[in-house]
């Protein structure tokens, strides 16, 4: 998973869970997710396409989703629902309000079906690795006072080749209340009613999403 800032209007007031590895849950999993329970907010200008398609393929092997795209109109009616290439990759279309990413976010979250329980958001040139979300949302099912979950993130070039790997775990909770946010924001999911309950992000913010 390559990295985002993630800001919260106000810091969530439940228990945020920190995984230590992306794959410790694999091999047994509380919860098998066969519905689509999860919301994934893909916020994109449709310049980088090939990122584009690379970010929503991870998803799909990710675990099941419902995957919005959030962006130009213009791509969504002349490329994203109409190339064949992505069809299959994405299950809603909405047009960027153009006032800001947070702003997309929030309306991409908010166009998700009622049955969505868990949220997050994806930039375009960012990936998942393979299974992640059905290790975030297992951990999310066996901590019920939990507001949110997150686990390691890697970065990579434009090659994919890893070169470095977040490593505050616990200690970027503890840090949230001095200032710096370093909870990697690809590797979270959060409860939808707790993202809404805090207004969801703050649109005042239009920096603030790249780590």
């Amino acid at each position: 998973m390559a990295t985002q800032g993630q800001f919260l209007q106000r810091q969530l007031q439940s228990e945020c869970l920190y995984l230590t590895s992306a794959l410790e849950l694999r091999d047994g999993l509380a919860i098998i997710w066969a519905t689509k329970l999860i919301g994934i907010v893909v916020p994109t200008l449709g310049m980088r396409q090939e990122m584009l398609i690379q970010c929503l393929t991870s998803i799909k092997a990710a675990g099941p989703a419902f995957v919005t795209v959030v962006g130009p109109h213009e791509f969504i009616d002349q490329e994203l629902t109409t190339l064949s290439r992505y069809v299959g990759l994405f299950d809603s279309a909405v047009s960027d309000p153009r006032e800001g990413l947070a702003a997309a976010i929030n309306k991409g979250i908010r166009a998700f079906p009622d049955e969505i329980e868990l949220v997050t958001w994806l930039g375009d040139d960012d990936l998942l690795h393979e299974g992640a979300l059905g290790v975030l949302a297992s951990k999310l099912s066996a901590n019920p006072g939990a507001s949110a979950v997150f686990g390691r993130c890697d970065f990579v070039d434009s090659q994919g080749k890893v070169f470095g790997r977040s490593r505050f775990g616990r200690f970027a909770v503890a840090l949230l209340k001095f200032g710096p946010d370093f909870i990697p924001q690809p590797a979270s999911l959060f409860r939808r009613k707790h993202f809404n309950h805090v207004g969801g992000l703050d649109t005042s913010l239009k920096l603030a999403f790249d780590l």
